[in-house]
């Protein structure tokens, strides 16, 4: 998987499920929230859509205020590289 691509593997749908669930909120919640559709989340978090793309990606990660690198690879973004990955993103 390249990170920067924004694939979507197994562990990377584990890690944002378990954001969602910290959350406090559903996924249909956070995915009308952002404007999505209802079963946006949903879909990704099952593996219906693997290459969500990164501007999706990171709204998502910001409505959760979970790193973007972390649930993609497991890790945090050193200081620096989130901005960079957020300007990318756009």
């Amino acid at each position: 998987m390249n990170w920067l691509d924004g694939n979507m593997d197994t562990d990377a749908q584990k890690r944002l499920k378990a954001a969602i669930v910290h959350s406090g909120r559903t996924a249909k919640e956070i995915s009308l929230s952002l404007g999505f559709a209802a079963t946006y989340l949903s879909r990704l978090v099952t593996g219906n859509i693997l290459e969500p793309s990164p501007s999706r990606l990171q709204a998502i990660c910001s409505e959760l205020q979970v790193d973007m690198t972390f649930i993609l690879v497991g890790q945090a973004a050193p200081k620096g590289r989130e901005q960079l990955i957020s300007d990318l993103s756009e």
